[in-house]
C-alpha cells in the first residue's frame, strides 16, 4: 500500500515537473522571425537609415494605419545595430495637409530578452502610449522603438542612456524616410513611461547635445521615470517588482558592460532565477514572470552597486543629469511602489536647483503601471501646446 502511494507520488512529481518544463519552455521570449535580422550590408547603413518596412496591423486602431520597420542606430560597441519599430498614423493624420508632427514613444519595461518587442505582442496596445486614440485624434504620427535587442540582433542596453537616446531618435529619421503617403514635419516631441522614461529624458540630453540637427525636438514627457538610478535601484530591493527591475538591470549590464562581472555581483541563490527572468517577457506572461519573480531571495547582490567603483561609474553615467534645452514635463504618481516618489522628488529638486526647467506634476492617486491614465491625457494638451509653438509652464513648478 505505501510502495503503492509512494510510486503514485513520484509519478505524480514527474507529471508537474514535466508541466512546469513545458510551461517555462513555451513561455520564453518568441523568436523574431527574418523580418527582424539585419539585411545584407546593414554593416554600414548610417544613423536612422530605414533599412526594411511592411504593413502591420495587429491591436491598431480603428481607422488607423501602421507599418514595422526596421533602421539603423548605433550600438553599444559604436558599430551599426538594426532596431524594429512601429509607426501609427490615424485617420486624422492621413487627411490632413502639410508636415505632420512626429511623437516618439519609449516604452516601459517589457524584458531584456530578444522577443520582448512591442512590434511583437499579440496585443501591442498594452505597450503602447495612452490614450492612444486622443494621440492620434491630434494628427500625430506616432513612431514606437522596440530598443535595440528586443526585436534586431544583439543585446538589449536596459537603462543605458545615450545610445537608447540615439536610438529614438533614429526611429524619427527612419520614420520620416518611411513612404506612408503623408509628409512627416521635422518637428518631435518625446514621451516615455518607467524605462521609457529614463529614456525619453537621455532622448532630450542626446538631442541638446547636437544629435541630429535637422530635427527638431519641442519637449520631453516622461512618466515615472528611472531618473537618479542608483537610488532607484536600491530602493526597489524591498519590494518584489523592484527587485525584478533590479534583476534585468544587472543582467543586461553585465553582458554590455565588460567589466561588470554577474556571478561577482549577485548572490548565489538569486542567480538561476534572475537568469529565468531575463529569459522572459513581462507579457504576455506575466503571471509566469510573476511566479518567477518570487524565487528570488531576500538578498540578490553581494555588491552595493552605488559604492562599487565599477559599477557607481556606469550608474552615474546613465543617471540623466545632463541639461535638457526643450520644455521638461515629469509625472510622478504618489503611491508608486517601484519608482519611489521621494527619490523622484528629489532628483528634480537638484535638477531644478541645476537650472533645469521642469513641469512636476505628482498624482496622488496613481500607482506605477496606471501613471498614464492621468498623465496621458495631460501630455496630449501639453504636447498640442508644444506643436503650436505655444508657450507651456517654465521654471519647477509643482502639480
Amino acid at each position: 500500500m505505501l510502495k503503492g502511494i509512494l510510486i503514485g507520488l513520484a509519478a505524480l512529481v514527474a507529471v508537474a515537473g514535466v508541466a512546469v518544463g513545458i510551461t517555462l519552455h513555451l513561455t520564453r521570449a518568441p523568436e523574431p522571425g527574418p523580418f527582424y535580422d539585419a539585411p545584407d550590408g546593414a554593416g554600414g547603413a548610417a544613423p536612422g537609415e530605414l533599412l526594411r518596412d511592411e504593413p502591420f496591423s495587429a491591436g491598431v486602431p480603428e481607422g488607423a494605419k501602421a507599418w514595422r520597420i526596421l533602421y539603423s542606430t548605433t550600438g553599444m560597441d559604436g558599430r551599426p545595430v538594426a532596431v524594429s519599430a512601429l509607426v501609427l498614423a490615424g485617420a486624422t493624420a492621413q487627411r490632413s495637409p502639410g508636415p505632420r508632427p512626429v511623437l516618439a514613444w519609449a516604452h516601459g519595461t517589457i524584458g531584456v530578452a530578444r522577443g520582448c518587442a512591442t512590434s511583437l505582442l499579440p496585443d501591442p496596445s498594452v505597450a503602447l502610449a495612452k490614450p492612444m486614440d486622443r494621440i492620434l485624434a491630434q494628427g500625430w504620427v506616432v513612431v514606437a522603438t522596440d530598443y535595440a535587442g528586443l526585436g534586431g540582433p544583439g543585446v538589449h542596453p536596459y537603462l543605458a542612456g545615450e545610445a537608447t537616446g540615439e536610438a529614438i531618435i533614429d526611429s524619427v529619421r527612419a520614420a520620416r524616410a518611411l513612404d506612408t503617403g503623408m509628409e512627416l514635419d521635422h518637428r518631435y516631441a518625446v514621451w516615455g513611461e518607467s524605462q521609457g522614461g529614463h529614456a525619453a529624458l537621455w532622448t532630450g540630453v542626446v538631442a541638446t547635445e547636437g544629435y541630429a540637427p535637422e530635427l527638431t525636438l519641442v519637449g520631453v514627457g516622461a512618466a515615472a521615470p528611472a531618473s537618479d538610478l542608483g537610488p532607484l535601484l536600491t530602493a526597489g530591493m524591498g519590494s518584489t517588482p523592484g527587485k525584478v527591475l533590479t534583476a534585468l538591470a544587472v543582467s543586461s549590464w553585465t553582458k554590455v558592460y565588460p567589466e561588470l562581472d554577474f556571478d561577482a555581483t549577485v548572490a548565489r541563490r538569486a542567480r538561476a532565477p534572475i537568469r529565468a527572468l531575463a529569459r522572459r517577457c513581462l507579457f504576455p506572461n506575466f503571471f509566469v514572470v510573476a511566479a518567477q519573480a518570487v524565487l528570488l531571495p531576500k538578498t540578490v547582490l553581494t555588491v552595493d552597486i552605488t559604492a562599487d567603483p565599477a559599477w557607481a561609474r556606469r550608474v552615474e553615467e546613465n543617471t540623466p543629469d545632463g541639461r535638457i534645452g526643450v520644455p521638461l514635463l515629469v509625472a510622478q504618481g504618489a503611491k508608486d511602489p517601484i519608482v519611489n516618489p521621494g527619490v523622484q522628488a528629489r532628483w528634480v529638486a537638484r535638477r531644478c536647483a541645476a537650472g533645469q526647467e521642469i513641469d512636476f506634476r505628482r498624482y496622488p492617486d496613481r500607482q506605477h503601471t496606471d501613471i498614464m491614465g492621468s498623465a496621458g491625457p495631460d501630455l496630449v494638451v501639453w504636447t498640442r501646446t508644444l506643436f503650436a509653438g505655444a508657450p507651456v509652464a517654465a521654471g519647477c513648478a509643482t502639480g
